[in-house]
């Protein structure tokens, strides 16, 4: 260790794309865990001043053209200082369950099946809204023992992108022919796989 400052992926993408000269928009998103000792470092940029203070005494200033988002599970390492310089969005798993997910995957497919899907997904799945998850996660969540805690909404994306690494790509399974059928296969191996 020669004790020389060295420039951290935080600082460098900080001073990249904080320039007045950029002519887009940049969001930086920190996804994950709040550690007290990072966070706490950045209330000089979540408070009115926007300057990112560096160990080396270097001060890099918020632009216009720059904004910040923490997407956490939790704030339990947050000082309230953090926490009152920041515009907190709360979702709850079961306000927003899997169902908004899986809609707007279904509208990004093709119209020629986008009903089918949905029809599947009804069946397959049921229909979520705050008080009930779908009869086939309500099956789950009495009679199955997770090994590895997921959100509704992480099994679904993982049924989701299963489904399209199998029906999208080189190598990938013709659905355009015998579609209904295939279709459903596909989705009953995805939901295997996936869900559970």
């Amino acid at each position: 260790l020669s004790g020389e400052w060295t420039t951290g992926v935080f600082a460098a993408m900080w001073a990249k794309y904080n320039n007045r000269a950029n002519a887009y928009n940049t969001w930086i998103i920190a996804d994950g865990p709040v550690d007290a000792i990072w966070i706490e470092d950045l209330n000089t940029v979540l408070d009115d001043n926007k300057i990112l203070t560096l160990a080396n005494g270097d001060r890099i200033p918020m632009t216009p053209n720059v904004k910040i988002m923490f997407e956490v599970e939790t704030l339990v390492n947050a000082s309230p200082a953090t926490v009152s310089r920041a515009g907190i969005i709360y979702v709850s798993e079961t306000d927003l369950d899997w169902s908004p997910y899986v809609e707007g995957w279904v509208k990004r497919q093709s119209s020629s099946l986008q009903g089918l899907l949905r029809g599947l997904f009804t069946k397959y799945m049921g229909a979520s809204n705050p008080v009930d998850p779908g009869h086939c996660i309500d099956w789950m969540n009495r009679n199955v023992s997770v090994v590895m805690a997921c959100s509704r909404v992480g099994l679904l994306a993982g049924l989701c992108d299963l489904f399209k690494g199998l029906t999208e790509g080189k190598g990938a399974i013709d659905i355009s022919i015998d579609t209904e059928r295939r279709v459903e296969r596909i989705l009953l191996y995805c939901l295997c796989w996936s869900v559970g």
